[in-house]
């Protein structure tokens, strides 16, 4: 029997593959992938990359098999980085960009670009 349920990731990004994303955990240092469909493809190809930091809520696709509980994570959306945010100073490459990115994002009008 399947069971779901939803948690957040934080880690940095290993490698980004046209099914999922491999995070190493920055708590435990595992190596976790989180996975997407395919309408998502392009969207995270662009947000993602190597080495960056970044926090995920993902849903968690839980099964016991005999005494062992294996798991797959789906992409629900992104935390951080922040969907940049959408003003006149943006280029039209980086408009373009922007939209992409939006299915990625849960609350994409509430939220801010804060520089770090």
């Amino acid at each position: 029997m399947y069971q779901f349920w939803s948690m957040e990731i934080v880690g940095v990004v290993k490698s980004v593959t046209d099914t999922c994303v491999t995070l190493e955990t920055v708590s435990k240092k595992q190596n976790i992938d989180i996975f997407f469909p395919e309408n998502k493809i392009e969207a995270v190809q662009i947000r993602f990359e190597p080495h960056m930091v970044t926090a995920l809520e993902v849903d968690v696709q839980s099964v016991d098999i005999g005494h062992v509980n294996l798991a797959k994570f789906w992409l629900k959306y992104v935390i951080f980085p922040w969907l940049p945010k959408d003003d006149d100073d943006l280029s039209l490459r980086q408009r373009e960009r922007r939209e992409k990115i939006l299915v990625l994002y849960r609350k994409h009008k509430e939220q801010i670009n804060v520089n770090l």
